[in-house]
């Protein structure tokens, strides 16, 4: 899992091509977080060059499982297309990426 320590759009999770991947939850874990701080998820197609933004969210906690409106359904991610995040802000000294995946193929 990729830890980060500034703002940097930074790939989380990028499959081998013919493997497809189910995503089932992801969390965010900061280390000394001391004030909301914002992560944005994106899936980034390599192939055609498409960047979509899919979740964005901010905590004050130290451990952040992201959901929407409190529901997550698992999705698939198959290469050419790889999961990115960034976090915003300046109250945390690191952060890491934690995902709960099973590869189908």
């Amino acid at each position: 899992s990729p830890s980060v320590t500034d703002a940097t759009r930074t790939v989380a999770f990028r499959p081998d091509p013919g493997e497809v991947w189910s995503v089932m939850n992801i969390t965010c874990q900061f280390v000394n977080i001391t004030g909301s701080t914002g992560v944005t998820l994106y899936v980034n197609d390599l192939k055609n060059s498409v960047l979509q933004t899919f979740f964005y969210g901010s905590s004050t906690s130290t451990d952040f499982m992201f959901d929407d409106d409190g529901t997550w359904d698992d999705f698939t991610l198959s290469y050419p297309c790889e999961l990115q995040f960034n976090v915003n802000g300046s109250s945390y000294d690191s952060a890491k990426i934690q995902m709960n995946m099973v590869r189908i193929r």
